[in-house]
């Protein structure tokens, strides 16, 4: 028994790896997705004559991310990726129920390297049929269906923390526990009733009355001392660990400015949390 045992200790069980097979592009797809008009051609060339006077200029900067080849392998300028869309649904029409279907019809994917831009950026029918991306495909869906349904909207690249670009939301409080805000309602002043029985007189002295309500005072700053102290131990124990790409991870968010669709003010719209970040002013 105890060879057994020890014949069965010297074997080692690893948990086996799955590649995925990279999808192969929709042969379906129209010409305008395999090759470029002379117009477009233009454009690219317009382009690459920015590209290498920023990079004259500014060499400590990172490149630009102009023409990213599509799933194809043909360059593409950015600008002409977005596809505005309106598709036959009105949970579709809105930037909320938009949003909602990005994120629960697509399966968020990290990019290989956080730190640095995609090798490729995909038309919004190949995400769809691919039903996964990264955040720049899912800023680019997202975007073609506010675009279709009349918004102000723009994919805009940046640098996130490492719980945004990761999807993180372990410290992040549920949105389900989230108190809704309380709807104030006007009551209308009740007509006095001269025959109503007036309650007693409250004969109590005034100066204990304000030394309870200083005492009740008293104990609830207390508590709240107590409660603040052991949320900021607790909050100091979960700190994450220092990342070390910290400042340089890209993203991407959409960026919804104000006046169409009677949006009253410019909103960030993150791809996969259906976070929104208002702004006063840009």
């Amino acid at each position: 028994m105890e060879d057994l045992s020890q014949e069965l200790s010297t074997i080692t069980v690893t948990k086996p790896k799955v590649e995925e097979k990279e999808a192969s592009p929709d042969i379906n797809a129209p010409n305008s997705y395999k090759s470029n008009n002379a117009k477009e051609v233009e454009v690219l060339n317009y382009a690459e004559n920015f590209r290498r006077q920023f990079v004259h200029l500014y060499r400590d900067r990172k490149p630009l991310f102009l023409a990213p080849p599509n799933e194809f392998s043909v360059e593409k300028l950015v600008c002409t990726t977005l596809r505005p869309t309106l598709l036959p649904y009105k949970e579709l029409y809105d930037w909320d129920g938009a949003s909602q279907f990005v994120s629960d019809y697509l399966s968020y994917v990290p990019l290989e390297c956080p730190n640095e831009l995609p090798e490729h950026l995909f038309s919004p029918t190949e995400v769809l049929r691919r039903q996964k991306g990264n955040c720049f495909d899912f800023s680019n869906l997202l975007c073609s269906l506010l675009l279709g349904a009349g918004y102000d909207a723009y994919c805009v690249c940046g640098y996130a923390t490492k719980e945004v670009t990761l999807m993180d939301q372990s410290r992040s409080q549920c949105p389900l526990l989230k108190k809704k805000d309380a709807i104030q309602k006007e009551e209308g002043k009740s007509k006095e009733n001269k025959y109503d029985v007036k309650p007693p007189r409250d004969l109590r002295s005034k100066y204990l009355i304000k030394m309870e309500e200083r005492k009740v005072k008293e104990l609830e700053d207390e508590e709240k001392r107590v409660k603040d102290a052991e949320l900021a131990r607790i909050a100091e124990l979960e700190k994450p660990a220092p990342d070390e790409l910290y400042g340089m991870r890209v993203h991407c968010w959409v960026l919804v400015l104000a006046g169409k669709r009677e949006v009253p003010e410019n909103f960030f719209i993150d791809r996969r949390l259906v976070i929104v970040w208002r702004l006063r002013s840009i």
